[in-house]
């Protein structure tokens, strides 16, 4: 099938920055992709996240893997303790925002509740971890690795190689080549909505080879880097403290060349969306389409873990591309747990639909972050 008709403004492309950005806030490397080989079909994401934010610092280790052939997860959360500081400091200033100031104590009972139930999570979720260690990061060349995930930059060959624990204990070892240009847009530049100086990078088709255990595998690395400040991107000013801000991600293969990368960052308190981005990819050059995105939430699942509700299932629209579908997860429960509102959606889907008239499907990622906050009374009430 021919590529997806559509007129846009480019946007800027640049060399992949692999190395920690010292001033940046919070930062982060996102990958997510398939690998298939004679007996294994896999469908697998991997984060790692560095803050450091007013002196604390930490770190986060995150990967999720869905076997197609027996429809079993894998997933693992490492945080350091510096996580669950950074994150008790932003449930104070949200609460500020959502908790009745005219309840004496209620304030202080609330934070109570939350430090409580994140003193659980380890106890309540076996997938998250406290790890004092953290991402080690090595410098010249570029090397990040914790909890059995290891990232690395191997400039004499040219290659991005990648070992990530696949459960049952075996692993997959691979590699990707470097690419000579990647999507490096500040984030104002893809929405008005977001506040500058957040930076993301994008490659969302780097050619995957390796092996788990003694069996080649191929396939195929969508890879994201991002780096900036807290606010703006994770919290927004409010009439009291800060309102938290959630997010939905979509990534979808139209084709070899094709990709889709669609988000929406929204005001967890109301669902007012700040920012919409509806980027295409063709043959490697984003393409920002003028007309955006429809995605309305067409099922809800509700974690059995945390009681948090999520939109699973969506019905998509892209009127510059003639593009119309649904996006179904493979399995509902995909949820990753973290301490408190941090906690994230993470699931492996695929869509199909139309495009310009013709019927397709594919591959597809959706991320779902800030669902699990408790924002409310009724949000606690509900989870009970």
């Amino acid at each position: 099938m021919d590529g997806p008709t559509q007129t846009g403004a480019p946007l800027r492309t640049g060399p992949l920055r692999l190395a920690p950005v010292a001033e940046a806030e919070l930062e982060w490397w996102f990958g997510q992709g398939h690998v298939t080989g004679e007996t294994t079909r896999l469908r697998f994401m991997f984060a790692l996240f560095r803050a450091e934010i007013g002196g604390t610092e930490g770190s986060v280790v995150l990967t999720h893997v869905l076997d197609e052939v027996t429809g079993k997860t894998q997933a693992q959360a490492r945080v350091t303790p510096g996580i669950l500081a950074i994150e008790d400091r932003i449930a104070a200033e949200v609460a500020k925002s959502c908790v009745p100031n005219w309840v004496p104590g209620l304030m202080q009972l609330a934070l109570w509740r939350h430090r409580k139930d994140n003193a659980a999570l380890t106890l309540r979720h076996p997938a998250l971890t406290v790890d004092p260690k953290g991402v080690r990061f090595g410098t010249d060349p570029f090397a990040a690795s914790g909890g059995g995930l290891l990232l690395a930059h191997d400039p004499m060959r040219g290659l991005l190689r990648l070992t990530l624990p696949t459960g049952g204990g075996s692993g997959l070892e691979a590699q990707v080549p470097m690419p000579d240009a990647v999507m490096h847009e500040d984030a104002a530049g893809l929405s008005a909505g977001h506040a500058a100086g957040f930076h993301y990078q994008c490659a969302p088709a780097l050619p995957l080879s390796g092996r788990i255990g003694h069996e080649s595998v191929t396939g195929s690395l969508w890879f994201d880097r991002q780096w900036g400040a807290l606010e703006g991107w994770m919290l927004a000013d409010a009439p009291r403290g800060k309102a938290l801000l959630g997010w939905d991600w979509f990534a979808l293969s139209l084709g070899p060349d094709w990709h889709l990368m669609l988000s929406r960052h929204h005001d967890r308190p109301t669902g007012t969306t700040r920012a919409a981005s509806t980027v295409l990819f063709d043959r490697g050059q984003p393409i920002a389409l003028p007309q955006g995105h429809d995605a309305v939430p067409v099922r809800f699942w509700r974690s059995p873990a945390t009681g948090a509700e999520y939109p699973v299932q969506w019905s998509v629209q892209v009127p510059d591309l003639g593009f119309d579908t649904f996006v179904t997860p493979l399995t509902d429960d995909q949820e990753i747990p973290l301490p408190g509102g941090l906690t994230v959606w993470e699931g492996a889907a695929g869509f199909e639909g139309t495009l310009d008239g013709h019927m397709i499907e594919g591959p597809a990622r959706l991320e779902l972050a800030g669902y699990a906050a408790v924002l409310s009374i009724r949000d606690r009430w509900r989870r009970r």
